[in-house]
């Protein structure tokens, strides 16, 4: 039974409407272990109080509720994402007991197909660090290395399903805190295309500007196929979210991957990658180039300015928009002095033509590719702290790019390294293409992956 919890969510779910498991112990199971575990990598930083009277009431309704397609399913949440009963902190002190009245959006939806909410997971304040510490909870280890960060902002999340604490989490990408963290910590994750999913619930709501077309939320799973399974669920409008788009969600398994024509590149310009990163990503492509799928070394566009078109995106209001919420969550009273100056109107429109630009060339681009393979970010999981660095933080332009075109990319895990930590690849496609992601991350996932559980 200890070992269940490291299934695959489609395999449980599987059990749980066969019966071959009550929801009720596969719970009980993903609270023994969170008991067991989070004293050593702080990840599940509040538990459902009402979980277990919850799952009773669908084992109670078996006939009524065991079509849905989570049914008893235990997963847990990115603390910056309302919870509607469960304490959201969003990691900023001003919202230490802050309990939402209602669910996000995507929470809902999940809840709506029989997931059960075990607890909330750790994030920074805002999710704006590529680390897991805040001044609430205090920082997530990483559990193949306690000594090293899980990433972030998604990182008790990522340090969460990685340990077998729940089935998947749902977490959140601005930057690549989803793809990060599961690249640090063994596992997949994916932010679909700009538009596929709600953010309506979300610590960075809709109305804060430019910064919220850079974020995606998704979720984080130990397989692939469990990528697939979520993404169905949580996709499409919730009648709040205007930039959500009604694309239907196609079949991964219906891609003819011998049709497909992919690039790969292993160093954007921006920042070196370690070369123990750069063998690994290079046998994905050399397996990819066995089972008959044309790639090619070959570069997108413009891709050595990711980082500083990032930059000035990011903070073109000179970062009213961060301290314009640490005063609505009452963290802070007042607005503080901007560190660095907002554009004005002529800066910004020309910021924004070229953002524009960057966009336009790079579609063009992959009018000709159907794929792009990457390293995920520059090295494997480092101590803590090491994001302060501000040297360090172009490390995670090769995430970032994704973010400003807006298009769907995936990080799954492929190997490790000599020390036992965790090597991930990036997968990209166009717009409302993941089918064609998930089809490659398919394909390699059966190919290279191996014991990815971590011994603590």
């Amino acid at each position: 039974m200890d070992e269940i919890i490291y299934n695959s969510a489609t395999d449980l779910i599987n059990l749980l409407k066969k019966r071959k498991i009550s929801s009720t112990e596969l719970t009980k199971e993903f609270l023994n272990q969170i008991e067991s575990v989070n004293d050593k990598i702080n990840a599940v930083v509040k538990i459902n109080e009402n979980v277990l009277k919850e799952v009773k009431k669908l084992d109670n309704n078996y006939d009524k509720y065991k079509d849905k397609a989570l049914f008893g399913l235990g997963i847990t949440i990115k603390d910056s994402i309302d919870t509607a009963g469960i304490v959201t902190t969003g990691g900023t002190m001003g919202r230490k007991n802050y309990v939402p009245g209602k669910d996000a959006s995507v929470v809902k939806k999940l809840k709506d197909e029989g997931a059960i909410i075990l607890g909330k997971t750790n994030t920074p304040e805002l999710t704006l660090e590529y680390e897991t510490n805040n001044k609430i909870y205090g920082k997530t280890n990483n559990p193949y290395d306690l000594n090293k960060s899980p990433g972030g902002s998604s990182g008790g999340a990522a340090a969460a399903v990685a340990t077998g604490c729940s089935a998947f989490d749902i977490g959140s990408d601005t930057a690549g805190s989803i793809r990060l963290p599961a690249h640090f910590c063994g596992i997949s994750g994916i932010r679909g295309t700009k538009g596929r999913v709600a953010s309506t619930g979300s610590i960075i709501p809709n109305g804060i500007g430019i910064t919220n077309n850079l974020t995606q939320i998704g979720p984080l799973t130990r397989y692939v196929e469990d990528l697939d399974l979520v993404m169905q669920v949580i996709s499409g409008p919730d009648g709040h979210d205007p930039n959500v788009v009604p694309i239907n969600w196609k079949n991964y398994n219906s891609v003819k991957k011998d049709k497909l024509k992919g690039i790969y590149y292993l160093d954007n310009g921006i920042y070196e990658v370690d070369n123990n990163i750069k063998k690994r990503v290079l046998k994905t492509v050399d397996f990819l180039k066995s089972q008959g799928i044309k790639i090619e070394k070959a570069k997108p566009p413009t891709l050595n300015k990711t980082f500083s078109l990032f930059k000035r995106v990011f903070s073109a209001d000179g970062w009213n928009w961060k301290y314009n919420l640490l005063k609505k969550y009452k963290t802070i009273d007042e607005v503080r002095e901007n560190p660095k100056k907002a554009l004005n109107g002529i800066e910004f429109n020309k910021l924004l033509g070229e953002w524009q630009d960057f966009r336009e060339k790079n579609v063009k681009f992959m009018n000709d590719y159907d794929f792009i393979i990457s390293p995920v970010t520059a090295f494997a999981a480092r101590e803590h702290g090491f994001s302060y660095n501000k040297e360090v933080i172009a490390a995670f332009s090769y995430t970032m790019i994704y973010n400003l075109l807006g298009w769907p990319a995936l990080s799954m895990p492929i190997s490790k390294t000599e020390k036992g930590l965790p090597i991930g690849v990036q997968i990209a496609t166009s717009p409302w293409r993941e089918d064609i992601a998930l089809a490659v991350a398919s394909e390699l996932e059966n190919e290279f992956r191996f014991n990815f559980k971590p011994e603590l």
